[in-house]
């Protein structure tokens, strides 16, 4: 038998399962399409969000951080002159510092920011002339005299040389930078008045009844001789003079000092004695040939606000040397440069309060660490800017910019009387850095309150306050003083690179912002508060 092939029928297909596969795979496709279309749209609003939406949110929520640390800062330089005004000594004072502005999360994190000190230099001092009791040599007016025995004087004289038994009452104020030369003979007796800055005085031949040589001003040397009987009264009012005296008889010398960094050399012969009671800071005395008493009462310039001393234990830096003597301190743990040389017997005592002496200027400087801080806000969709507390100040800048006040100086001038709020810092202010809040922890630790004319003081006829403000920010610190119409006349600025009207340069040269004012019938109240400060 022959093989059989195996034939195979083909089975009719199923139109109805045909069509079901043809729109299975159709419903594909359009889902295919639906998910590309989907994910481009997904794509479109997110690249709108990202190049649009997200920069004008976090546009949005840098400038709102600035407003807030803008309110934060202003609400701190209120809260520290309420509590100097109220004088709360030891009053705590917390403000929170907003580092970080909002985020929009996923795709943008919070903007941070720093805290720094205000550049080196940064400062704020205030000065003035205040008179008050003085002894003048009788009959004397400025460069005015009388005299017998001496040459009728030149105008504006410079010297006087007299003979046996001459009188001389004169007051000189010739200039400064000058050489002053009085010489007389034997019983020759004279009251000498200096007014000058910068000179070298001579007073030669000083004996008869009761000399006086007094000497006003500021880095002068004076060399006087004295002779005869009686005791020479040496009246210095200044700073950063150079004396020596010498006495010889049984007179002695009398010594008063009124300034700081004065430094006076003695040296007698015979019976005579030295007496000094100077009130002031880094003075120094040195005795060469004999004993001597030495009162150091520490009377602070800065703080001659009633009519009574001492003021602050300031004499721990003044000093003694030469042959010794009796030095008495006003303070109990005297820690002066080198301490007390051999030779000297030191007392400790807070001496009882005495009468004041005359003051001829008294000035407020910006001398502790701290003078301000910057809050630099580093923006990514907003202009990078900087909040700065500046002398009682707060005053926002932008690079590019001019920097203008939020608040004003805590300073003003009307209706006769000059008012002016100076707030410093004990320490340093440390930096701080990121996006959280950094807590301003404030103490207040001490309070100055001036106020003159009062208690026998006054403020100098024709002379001026000077309040120098030396500030990166010097700009809105003279625009502000010019757009005040009382203030407009007084002030001048100077400074590099035009700073005083130049679009702000982060890091940029400091400016010195003046005013200058005259005293003539005004009253000045100057309220000074010293604050601990500390950064969590």
């Amino acid at each position: 038998m022959g093989s059989a092939h195996v034939v195979r029928v083909a089975r009719a297909r199923n139109r109805q399962s045909s069509r079901r596969w043809r729109r299975r795979g159709r419903r594909g496709q359009v889902a295919a399409v639906a998910t590309i279309l989907g994910l481009l749209l997904v794509v479109t609003f997110i690249a709108n969000y990202l190049s649009t939406t997200l920069p004008n949110t976090m546009s949005q929520n840098d400038l709102q951080h600035e407003a807030q640390v803008q309110n934060q800062l202003a609400q701190l330089s209120a809260l520290l002159q309420k509590t100097a005004s109220a004088g709360a000594l030891t009053a705590q004072i917390s403000q929170p510092i907003s580092l970080g502005s909002a985020a929009a999360p996923p795709f943008a994190g919070q903007d941070g920011s720093t805290v720094n000190a205000l550049p080196n230099g940064t400062s704020l001092s205030v000065q003035f002339a205040l008179t008050g009791p003085l002894r003048l040599p009788t009959g004397g007016t400025p460069n005015n005299g009388t005299y017998s025995g001496c040459p009728a004087p030149p105008q504006n004289p410079k010297g006087f040389s007299c003979s046996e038994g001459a009188t001389l009452d004169w007051n000189f104020s010739a200039g400064n930078s000058s050489v002053y030369v009085v010489s007389g003979k034997g019983t020759f007796s004279a009251e000498l008045n200096f007014t000058t800055n910068n000179s070298v005085i001579y007073v030669n031949g000083v004996g008869g009844a009761t000399p006086l040589v007094s000497v006003f001003g500021n880095h002068n040397s004076v060399f006087v001789n004295a002779t005869g009987g009686t005791a020479l009264t040496f009246l210095l009012v200044g700073s950063n003079n150079t004396v020596s005296l010498n006495a010889k008889g049984g007179g002695g010398l009398v010594i008063f000092v009124i300034g700081n960094h004065d430094a006076i050399t003695t040296s007698v012969k015979g019976t005579s004695s030295v007496f000094m009671e100077a009130f002031g800071g880094y003075d120094s005395f040195t005795d060469t040939t004999s004993s001597s008493v030495v009162y150091y009462i520490g009377f602070n310039l800065v703080n001659a606000n009633s009519g009574f001393c001492p003021y602050g234990n300031v004499a721990n830096t003044d000093t003694v040397g030469g042959s010794g003597g009796n030095v008495y301190f006003n303070n109990t743990n005297y820690s002066g440069p080198g301490g007390v040389p051999p030779g000297w017997i030191a007392h400790y005592s807070n001496p009882a309060q005495s009468a004041c002496p005359y003051v001829i200027t008294a000035a407020v400087s910006q001398t502790p660490a701290g003078t301000g801080f910057i809050v630099g806000l580093r923006n990514t969709y907003a202009p990078s800017a900087e909040v700065a507390y500046d002398e009682g100040a707060v005053v926002y800048a932008q690079p590019g910019g001019i920097p203008v006040f939020v608040v004003p100086p805590r300073l003003t001038y009307g209706n006769g009387v000059f008012r002016i709020f100076v707030p410093q810092f004990a320490n340093a202010v440390s930096a701080e850095a990121g996006v959280g809040t950094a807590d301003a922890n404030l103490r207040l630790l001490a309070v100055n309150d001036y106020s003159f004319p009062r208690n026998g003081f006054t403020l100098g006829n024709n002379s001026v306050i000077n309040v120098t403000v030396v500030t990166p920010y010097a700009a809105a610190w003279y625009a502000y003083f010019q757009s005040v119409a009382s203030l407009a006349p007084y002030v001048t600025c100077s400074g590099a690179l035009g700073v005083c009207t130049a679009l702000y340069a982060p890091g940029g040269p400091l400016g010195t912002v003046t005013l200058t004012l005259p005293t003539n019938g005004i009253r000045i109240n100057l309220l000074v508060g010293l604050y601990s400060f500390a950064l969590s």
